[in-house]
């Protein structure tokens, strides 16, 4: 403990610490540097340029309940489908369908421009997700 005390109570130099100097070996004719110039100059490093900025990737949205589903089916004239997934019991005329109607199952966990089969009745038809939105 004394001997923390006693480095603790030293007086500190008074000369300034030189990281480096920038004089070279001055012959004795030559006038004496400034007294800053003998004093280490601080550089820094360059900066790097800043990487360029891209554009997040769009996030993809994939259908489940409560979204509104359209559907283009890809025979006969492409018609088109909208409707919402629900868990109340499905009403098609007014584009509700039950989430575990066939539909409903084929279309949850697909995304935009994916495609899917269809059972309707007895027939099987191919449709795409044209857009999901919630």
């Amino acid at each position: 403990m004394t001997e923390l005390k006693a480095c603790a109570t030293r007086p500190l130099s008074q000369q300034p610490i030189v990281i480096a100097s920038t004089q070279s070996t001055a012959s004795p004719a030559q006038p004496r540097p400034h007294e800053d110039d003998r004093q280490a100059k601080l550089t820094l490093p360059e900066p790097k340029p800043a990487p360029i900025a891209r554009p997040a990737a769009p996030k993809t949205i994939t259908a489940r309940l409560a979204d509104t589903v359209r559907l283009r089916y890809l025979d006969r004239n492409q018609e088109t489908y909208q409707f919402k997934i629900v868990k109340e019991p499905s009403q098609p005329e007014r584009g509700i369908v039950n989430q575990s109607a066939p539909l409903a199952k084929g279309v949850i966990d697909t995304e935009e421009g994916e495609e899917i089969e269809s059972l309707l009745g007895r027939l099987i038809r191919k449709a795409g997700v044209e857009r999901i939105s919630r």
